[in-house]
């Protein structure tokens, strides 16, 4: 970690929509290194994390800002109109309320910016909402892992602010990894790992039930198969339209993706006849279709083992190309639509077990379930 005085050097991109919040990057004096803020409970940076991001936008000489330890953190932002905003906490708080109230907000933003400057009961309304939008969106299971980390964000924060000495607060931030908390149905479970209660002035009694009241409002969700779906369909019985169709039903590129790719697999000529007239062009999605578009024509169309091998070689390629929030979607969709064909099954888990990725360990529970759904499936 950092010590010293950090400057901003700029932020990295973790989605392509606006409005988004942006990831502040820091340099120290002499270093290459970039890192992030950590926060304390009370807001304030509490220290600094290397990171592998790079800067997507970079401040003129003029908008380098200076911080230390203690200090407000630097917040970063675009509107819905794309315009960037970048600075202390305390000056950014109207602008970012109204890129919250624009048409174009997203749950996740709104949650991230209430994060940031909202009360408890903002806080906690906009991570409903967003556990609502996750289980639309993703399915149930991935709003299971989401309400998950939610209880853990919250376990962190009230062990942080009921420690017993500096000593247990260092502990604590040794061992953070190894602290857990589990939805079991609607039982709350912590783990304290290698830590003891007697490091902290608050019991785990406590912390399971302020967080339970505090999350009593999340209802779990029953589990709905995707209707973007071609697992059914294959060679002859796979029309255009029934593409098309499949990919008009998702809400996510990522998942729009990992159907174009099926398509593919399963029906050669139309896939690549759908592949030619792509119709969506968020970021992600222009950048695995090139990736797709450099390679077909090298495939055998009609040799079914030579498709999968081609498309396989593909697979971590594309994983790569999305942004580092979105990966665990990625490969939980990659997962869900694709895990049947091996050679793609392999490349799938080899970017699983690689990655060690913050939005992949919340969702590696329900990528392995569902890798172990398809499997079942081809038996």
């Amino acid at each position: 970690m950092g010590a010293g005085i950090a400057s901003l050097v700029g932020c990295a991109q973790l989605t392509d929509q606006n409005p988004s919040m942006l990831l502040p990057l820091f340099k120290f004096f002499g270093e290459e290194t970039l890192y992030a803020q950590i926060y304390d409970p009370s807001g304030n940076v509490r220290d600094f994390h290397p990171v592998a991001e790079n800067p997507w936008w970079s401040p003129q000489e003029n908008q380098i800002i200076n911080i230390a330890k203690n200090d407000e953190p630097i917040i970063s932002f675009t509107n819905s109109r794309g315009n960037i905003y970048c600075d202390k906490r305390s000056n950014l708080i109207q602008q970012l309320r109204i890129a919250c109230e624009s048409r174009e907000a997203s749950e996740a933003f709104k949650l991230s910016a209430y994060e940031l400057i909202g009360d408890n009961d903002q806080i906690l309304h906009h991570r409903l909402k967003s556990i609502e939008c996750t289980a639309d969106e993703l399915g149930a299971s991935s709003a299971y892992a989401y309400r998950n980390s939610i209880a853990i964000d919250l376990t962190w924060r009230l062990l942080e602010r009921n420690t017993v000495t500096m000593d247990a607060s260092n502990k604590l931030a040794l061992f953070r990894a190894n602290v857990t908390a589990n939805f079991k149905d609607d039982n709350l479970e912590i783990s304290l790992g290698s830590m003891s209660t007697d490091d902290f002035t608050i019991g785990i009694d406590e912390i399971t039930r302020i967080i339970s009241n505090e999350m009593k409002g999340i209802k779990t969700v029953n589990q709905i198969p995707s209707k973007a779906d071609l697992s059914n369909m294959g060679g002859a019985d796979l029309s255009y339209n029934d593409i098309v169709q499949a990919v008009r039903m998702s809400k996510r590129q990522e998942e729009r993706i990992a159907i174009l790719i099926r398509s593919i697999l399963l029906s050669p000529r139309q896939g690549i006849h759908f592949l030619e007239n792509y119709p969506h062009n968020a970021q992600f999605e222009l950048d695995a279709v090139n990736i797709i578009r450099q390679s077909i024509s090298l495939i055998d169309i009609e040799d079914q083992l030579d498709v999968e091998f081609r498309m396989s070689l593909l697979i971590r390629k594309i994983i790569s190309a999305s942004y580092p929030m979105r990966k665990g979607e990625t490969i939980f969709f990659f997962s869900e639509h694709l895990a049947d064909f091996d050679l793609i099954r392999a490349q799938i888990e080899s970017a699983l077990l690689r990655s060690n990725s913050f939005s992949v360990n919340i969702l590696r529970k329900e990528i392995n379930e569902s890798l172990n759904r398809r499997n079942s499936r081809r038996k």
